[in-house]
Formats: C-alpha cells, structure tokens, sequence
C-alpha cells in the first residue's frame, strides 16, 4: 500500500512537471507564428515597393497632325518589349510597368504614317510625358479611304449647331461638330454608308445610302428639327449679344462656350448668339474674342423651356 501511494505521487509530481513545458512550447510556436506573418505580409508588400522605386511609365496623347483632332485606337508600343497600349477615346495613351532606362516607342494608325521616336528615358517612379502627331499617309488614304464632311444647322433657325454628334452607324467612326457646325469624319474605306446626327432636344436625322470613293469627300449636310416636347420637359437656352465695352458696338464672331460642356457659339453678324438644348441647371459661361479680355459669368441659371438672356461687354485688351 505505502509503495503504491509512493508511485501516485511520482507520477503526479512527473505530471506537474510536464505542464511549464507544454507552455513553453505553445509559447514558441506562437511567436514562430507571429513572425512568419510578418515574413509573408513583408513579401507581398515588398515587391510592390520595390517596383514603384524601379519602373516608371510613359503618357501622352495621339493626334492628327493636319487637324490636331485626337486619334482614338491609335497604337503605341516599346519596340522590342511586349509592352503597349491603345488610345482612349480622347487619344490619350498610358504605359506603365516599365523598367528604368532608354527606349523607342513606335505609333501606328490605318491610313497615317507609322512615326517611331528613340531615346525616351524613362526614370523610377516617374511619368515620361510623350505626345505624338501622326501625318496622313496620303498614298494609303488615296487608295483605299475617302471622307464625308458637311454642316449640322437648326432646321428652325438656321444656325450652326456645335457639339452635334454625328455617327457612322455599325461602326465605331464619328465626331462632334465644330464651334460653326461643321464636322469632318477621315478614314472612311470606300463603301456605302448610313450616317446619323443628334443633338439633345433635336429629333435625330438619318441618312442612308452615302457613298464613299477613295480620295474623295462627300458633302453631306443636316438640318435637325427641334423635339418640341423634348425641349420643353428636359432643356432651357441662353441668348444674347455681345458688344464692345467702350464703343457700344456689336461684335460678330466672338466665341460663347459653356464650360465643361461642348456646347457653345458664335456670335452673328449683330452681336447675337444663341446656345440651345441645355440641361436645366447651373451653368459657367465664358466669352472670347481677339484683342480683347476673356470675361467668364459664373452661376447661370438655366430653366426648361425658358431663354435665359446674358449679354456680355468685353474690354479691349490693352
């Protein structure tokens, strides 16, 4: 009996034993692990911080060289890497992940000469400002493409209708129009083609059936008919005239835009301007002419289907 209580409490004393080690050894695989979490969060931070110390990138913008219109789907590539990029819908480009040193871009586009440009250096963490000016290749273009080209008027008023859209339809080809309503679409291989223009608060004209001849321009024009109902519910006008501040006088041809927005005009023979289809809201409106200073009017109220009238007075710049 005394030999058996002796064993118990041995093995009792043994087991107590035991236990500060089963800690030290929790102890330790918990500090193992601690630091292999901060091994693995050091590896994946790490190449990103090494990589922002070592690369840089190269940006800029495509453009036509005869029109200084931007060249969507235009390509750009770093000759001799698989790097690239195409142009965005305002021909602007961005190349990113490149490894410090000298390089040579090369862009392209259907119908205009391929331009290359060497010696680009790139710097770590830095961006490379490249824009590039493509020139018509006039032997591609004669052969194979043609143009349309014409102006989008108020059917109502007459006027020039600027920021119109005008389309190719089943195609990704179009342009806005200009501050006198003109348009100008390039590149057209030669084919029978529907184009289509719009402007808000205007009914959307089609046209069908235009043809296209290699080197040759086609003249198409549009007139668009205001959507009564349309107009009435979503947009208002602004409209006045624009006079010289020291003499009284009307001043035609002076350039009325509505920021941030591509609608805008310019002024008639009597001073007169007239900027429909804008949504009601709140609007910054500047005016320019030459030779005198440019004069912004912030905070213009527009109002569905109602004129708000602005006249301007520019000073000479002297």
């Amino acid at each position: 009996m005394v030999t058996g209580i002796r064993l118990l409490n041995e093995l009792c004393t043994a087991t107590q034993a035991h236990e500060p080690l089963d800690m030290i050894h929790k102890q330790q695989r918990s500090n193992m692990l601690r630091k292999l979490s901060v091994l693995i969060l050091i590896a994946l931070v790490l190449p990103v911080a090494v990589l922002a110390q070592t690369t840089g990138k190269i940006a800029g913008q495509v453009t036509d060289a005869k029109t200084g219109g931007a060249m969507p789907g235009a390509s750009v590539v770093v000759v001799d890497t698989e790097l690239g990029a195409a142009t965005d819908i305002d021909g602007n480009y961005y190349i990113v992940g490149l490894p410090a040193g000298t390089y040579t871009i090369q862009v392209q586009f259907i119908g205009f000469q391929t331009q290359t440009v060497v010696g680009i250096e790139v710097s770590p963490d830095h961006t490379r400002e490249l824009n590039i000016e493509l020139t018509p290749d006039k032997a591609v273009l004669a052969q194979t493409t043609g143009k349309i080209a014409g102006q989008v008027t108020d059917a109502k008023t007459g006027r020039a209708m600027p920021g119109a859209a005008v389309v190719v339809v089943d195609t990704t080809l179009g342009t806005a129009t200009n501050i006198d309503g003109s348009y100008y679409l390039l590149g057209l291989p030669a084919g029978t083609y529907t184009i289509q223009a719009q402007f808000i608060g205007f009914q959307t004209q089609t046209v069908v059936g235009i043809e296209v001849s290699p080197d040759y321009t086609r003249e198409l024009n549009f007139e668009l008919t205001p959507d009564t109902a349309v107009l009435a519910q979503t947009t208002g006008k602004i409209a006045g005239q624009v006079t010289d501040a020291e003499t009284g006088g009307a001043m035609s041809g002076a350039s009325v835009v509505v920021v941030d927005t591509e609608l805008g005009a310019a002024t008639d023979i009597d001073g007169n301007y007239y900027i429909v289809g804008l949504t009601a809201g709140t609007y910054t409106i500047l005016v320019q002419f030459i030779g005198f200073q440019t004069q912004t009017v912030v905070g213009v109220e527009v109002s569905p289907d109602h004129t708000r009238e602005l006249n301007i007075e520019l000073t000479p710049d002297r």
